[in-house]
């Protein structure tokens, strides 16, 4: 899977189904397998924000001076 559609799937900008339908993300393998995985997804949609805000990379965003 491209890195700027599982960002846009991370952002919630699209759909895990709608990017798979659309032929942004390929399967190989089984689909059903492929998503049994997708809870996952929505729990690193859940933190994704925050980890792009501590790094500085959403707009607006200031690195945490307490990390790192």
């Amino acid at each position: 899977m491209p890195a700027d559609v599982l960002h846009r799937v991370w952002q919630s900008e699209i759909r895990l189904r709608d990017a798979y339908l659309s032929g942004q993300i390929k399967v190989e393998g089984s689909l059903v397998r492929a998503f049994a995985l997708a809870h996952l997804f929505r729990q690193v949609e859940a933190l994704y924000p925050t980890v792009l805000q501590d790094r500085s990379l959403l707009p607006g965003s200031r690195p945490d001076r307490n990390s790192g």
